[in-house]
């Protein structure tokens, strides 16, 4: 008698699932649940916009600047938070580029990528005057 494999458990595929929240507290709940990463992207932008528009709007009531940033950040919230580059979210792209650059980026002069493989950029060998006369 043969026994069927056990279900192995996932735990990349368990930690890569977004964080829903619904339940607040114990008295207040929202009737339908959002991701985590929606509450953090709107209060950032958010924040970002009221700083932005503190210069820019300095002459308008404080309630219009706090409606349009809150809206902005709704907003943008929900476009960041759904965004994915290269099979990633957006942050652990930028996270993951930001590193490449100070690992390779920076040294673009000296070195090339080449299928994954590092290596140095040969010196230019220069002749000199006399040898270009002759």
């Amino acid at each position: 008698m043969e026994l069927e494999d056990k279900k192995l458990y996932s735990y990349k595929q368990a930690l890569s699932q977004p964080y829903w929240i619904q339940k607040l507290n114990d008295d207040f709940s929202l009737p339908s649940p959002v991701k985590f990463s929606w509450i953090v992207y709107a209060a950032i932008v958010g924040g970002l916009l009221w700083f932005l528009f503190s210069f820019i709007l300095s002459f308008t009531a404080i309630g219009f600047r706090a409606m349009l940033s809150v809206m902005g950040g709704f907003y943008f919230a929900g476009l960041l938070s759904e965004l994915v580059v290269d099979g990633k979210a957006l942050v652990f792209y930028l996270k993951d580029y930001f590193l490449f650059y100070l690992k390779y980026g920076s040294r673009s002069d000296k070195i090339y990528i080449n299928k994954g493989q590092v290596y140095d950029k040969p010196v230019p060998i220069l002749k000199s005057r006399r040898e270009k006369n002759e």
